[in-house]
């Protein structure tokens, strides 16, 4: 696992793309561990991954009252 610095790691688009293809890192600040970038765990299946799209009705047959609209204007 390669070690760079918090502000290389923040300012290099070529290490954040290793990480993005899977790459690891111990990225640190002022010499000290600060995170680990690791590349996920592959999912075994997608089955299931989007079961809860088709439901046979609505979650609620109520509109939703224009006071919880209050965060979406």
């Amino acid at each position: 696992m390669k070690s760079v610095t918090f502000s290389r790691f923040v300012n290099s688009p070529r290490l954040r793309q290793a990480a993005k293809a899977g790459e690891s890192f111990l990225v640190t600040e002022h010499g000290k561990p600060y995170f680990r970038v690791l590349p996920p765990e592959k999912a075994a299946t997608h089955e299931g991954a989007g079961r809860h799209l088709f439901q046979g009705s609505a979650v609620s047959p109520e509109p939703i009252p224009g006071s919880e609209w209050g965060g979406v204007r």
